[in-house]
């Protein structure tokens, strides 16, 4: 991708918004926590929703997960995944969002991850931890 010529030149180092998105990952933390060594949350919170929206992130991760997988001689495509699945407590605010799990006995969401045979990450699903195990896998096996 070509860099923009014209317009207002960037103030924002990309890698320190990057760098503040794995943090809130890593953490948890909420967005108006972070640390004041990182840009502002707004400007983070601005860049994580525009790489997110445009798939860039994953994009990102397929790139390094191919790169990974051929340097241990692996064929940069996966051809086995392994899934696992996890609930979760919730909190007041993602109450809207959660379910009751009755296998595990947990009010909250469910979380699916997809692994390659490496264990780099392919996809992940999070959901009310009412929904099914097969009905998640069913409805985007196609």
């Amino acid at each position: 991708m070509e860099p923009y010529k014209t317009g207002r030149r960037r103030e924002s180092n990309l890698r320190e918004i990057l760098n503040a998105i794995f943090y809130l990952n890593k953490t948890g933390c909420p967005w108006r926590y972070l640390p004041k060594d990182f840009p502002s949350y707004h400007l983070v919170n601005y860049y994580y929703n525009k790489w997110t929206h445009s798939g860039l992130l994953e994009q990102i991760n397929a790139a390094l997960r191919a790169r990974l997988r051929e340097k241990v001689g692996r064929n940069p495509d996966p051809s086995g995944a392994i899934i696992d699945s996890q609930s979760v407590k919730g909190t007041p605010e993602s109450s809207i969002d959660s379910g009751f799990d009755g296998g595990k006995l947990v009010k909250g969401r469910k979380r699916h991850i997809v692994v390659d045979t490496v264990g780099c990450l392919i996809v992940v699903w999070v959901h009310a931890a009412n929904s099914l195990n097969s009905d998640k896998a069913h409805s985007n096996s196609s």
